[in-house]
């Protein structure tokens, strides 16, 4: 497994598992250009008892390998969900890239991640997006994302790395943990496989899907803004398709099917000055031609 980026500065998320142990060491055995500097990052839950000992072996590996750490620790406690545990790592990771002016933050999911994340999208209905999550971008880099999670016990055993074992990825509680252990391990290669090609077309649908519809969203977009007129006109499975597209431009993270059709019947029901509440920070407003997204503290009178 090679790793070969372009010059610049990269944010490595390390959690201390396996999988981020072994990109870890993929990356510090790569050549890589004089010129490349990487900053290992390494975010604490605070849901667990025992994290202490990760930060202690993730500082360990990057003071080992010559490489900057940075680390947070956030007190989210036992109960917090996937949801808001994913959200404040990202922010935390962002921040950190940010500071460091880097080009990219690299991730260690791997073809397992991409799997789970699949299923789960399913089970969620999120709809044609969630048959293709994960995607490599300008800001994440996910260069094991063709790489099973076995090849990296493998590579990790082979190179005699040392990782630490979260204690709650055995609790069933969590989604993707149940999911996991009761689902994964009954997935055939051959069942491997149509999820994969799964995937790949819906790569290629939704860049095709897109594409056309930033060309629509210019009809129904006023800046930040929907257009409430011009939204009630479009048949109703395009306009779930530019709702979609509008709350995912206007900082959403986890949408689903009933996030969507929601904002669809608020486009056409919800009364001038009222408000709707989409997340724990968000709320859709109703204003008198156009209805907006706002934060908490962003929200102004009519």
């Amino acid at each position: 497994m090679n790793i070969t980026l372009p010059k610049g500065t990269y944010i490595v998320a390390v959690s201390g598992g396996v999988d981020s142990v072994a990109l870890l060491h993929m990356i510090a055995a790569a050549p890589g250009a004089p010129e490349t500097t990487y900053i290992v990052a390494h975010f604490d839950h605070g849901i667990r008892a025992d994290s202490a000992a990760d930060l202690a072996h993730v500082v360990t590996l990057a003071n080992n390998y010559g490489y900057i750490i940075e680390t947070q620790r956030q007190e989210l406690g036992p109960g917090a969900s996937e949801a808001v545990a994913r959200d404040a790592r990202y922010e935390f990771l962002r921040r950190i890239k940010g500071k460091h002016n880097a080009q990219a933050i690299i991730a260690a999911h791997h073809q397992d991640d991409l799997l789970e994340t699949m299923l789960l999208h399913v089970m969620r209905g999120t709809g044609r997006r969630g048959l293709d999550p994960m995607r490599s971008s300008q800001d994440i880099l996910r260069p094991l994302i063709d790489h099973r999670k076995s090849d990296l016990i493998s590579y990790a055993n082979q190179h005699k790395l040392h990782w630490q074992e979260d204690s709650t990825n055995s609790d069933t509680k969590y989604a993707r943990n149940a999911l996991r252990t009761n689902v994964m391990p009954k997935l055939t290669h051959t069942g491997r496989q149509k999820l994969i090609s799964l995937n790949i077309a819906a790569k290629v649908r939704n860049n095709e899907t897109d594409a056309l519809l930033k060309e629509v969203s210019k009809y129904v977009f006023d800046g930040n803004n929907i257009i409430r007129m011009r939204a009630v006109t479009m048949p109703s499975s395009v306009l779930h398709e530019v709702v979609h597209l509008w709350l995912i431009q206007n900082g959403n993270n986890n949408i689903d099917n009933s996030m969507v059709t929601r904002v669809v019947v608020a486009i056409k029901t919800l009364p001038i000055g009222k408000k709707m509440s989409l997340s724990k920070n968000l709320w859709l407003v109703s204003r008198k031609s156009y209805l907006q997204i706002c934060t908490n503290d962003q929200i102004q009178p009519v």
